[in-house]
């Protein structure tokens, strides 16, 4: 009932309540992970990321082969501008762990980080890894398309991967751009 009662409160915007009921839950209940894990994610939707970068290691900390705080860990290091940081973690992660439990989400997660760190090897790397576990993502498709296309590097295969993610989510402006900068980098200025 407190979990519910904490979304609720998210749902109406207050911050506060919400994390004042996920906090009455004991440490010693079932569903007591469960609430810090939303407390967290609370926190960084309103904007509070130092917040819930200090909860989301806490969490981390308790339990570190769960892939999912280490990737919203880095994931809130790349929205604090600290894409170094939040490469180490991932890769310290895979060196400690494999990446055994690394679904296309997180391998998404690594190859925007690359990406965003200049390495465009290691990006298209990590997402041709996530197209093998979700050929369909969209997202992936537009990464690596639009990289493709951006650096000239096969552009007719980047169109594809660019028209196939349209397809699965044809109402993106950001998977339209990718595509219209094809026809740009193409030289078909009408399209």
């Amino acid at each position: 009932t407190r979990l519910l009662a904490g979304q609720v409160l998210m749902r109406m915007k207050d911050v506060q309540a919400a994390q004042t009921e996920w906090a009455s839950i004991e440490p010693d209940s079932p569903f007591y992970r469960e609430a810090q894990v939303r407390a967290a994610w609370s926190l960084k939707e309103a904007g509070d990321l130092d917040g819930a970068e200090a909860l989301f290691t806490e969490l981390s900390a308790a339990d570190p082969k769960d892939i999912g705080l280490t990737v919203e860990r880095a994931r809130l290091l790349w929205q604090k501008d600290d894409t170094a940081g939040a490469l180490k973690l991932m890769e310290a992660y895979q060196a400690a762990y494999g990446d055994a439990d690394f679904g296309w989400e997180t391998w998404f997660t690594v190859a925007v980080l690359y990406q965003a760190a200049g390495d465009w090897d290691k990006a298209k790397a990590a997402a041709q890894k996530g197209l093998t576990l979700q050929p369909d993502s969209s997202e992936l498709l537009n990464l690596l398309g639009y990289g493709l296309i951006e650096r000239k590097e096969n552009v007719a295969e980047g169109m594809v991967m660019i028209r196939k993610a349209l397809e699965k989510t044809p109402r993106s402006g950001a998977i339209m751009d990718s595509l219209g900068w094809g026809y740009y980098q193409q030289g078909q200025y009408a399209e």
